[in-house]
């Protein structure tokens, strides 16, 4: 049954047009995805943890597609995500939307990242 229920959310997610990943991509950081700031308060990194290794690799196919490099680190069953760049494309999805305290962090780490550029 577990299985049957794998395939299908993948074959909805394969059926949904691109522009609806933005939306998918929200909803799971909103549940799932945290940032880590350094002492300066820049991002050093955004983590997306989640025990499942399906929705880990959905995740991953999901940012493949906005070109959003990333490392799955299989032991902390979690997505992390480094670079200037890609959260400049993390932020033109508005990927913390829907959780306004990841959002107001974000926010802040990414300006005191550019004022360090």
């Amino acid at each position: 049954m577990i299985a049957k229920i794998i395939e299908l959310r993948e074959e909805i997610v394969n059926s949904l047009p691109v522009d609806y990943y933005k939306y998918l991509l929200q909803g799971l950081f909103a549940g799932d995805g945290s940032i880590e700031l350094t002492k300066k308060k820049t991002i050093r990194e955004i983590n997306f943890t989640n025990c499942e290794e399906d929705i880990r690799h959905m995740m991953g196919k999901l940012l493949d597609v906005f070109n959003i490099k990333y490392k799955n680190d299989v032991n902390k069953k979690e997505i992390r995500i480094y670079g200037y760049d890609n959260f400049r494309k993390i932020n033109q999805l508005d990927i913390f939307k829907f959780h306004p305290e990841r959002n107001e962090k974000f926010r802040i780490g990414l300006e005191n990242a550019k004022t360090l550029k």
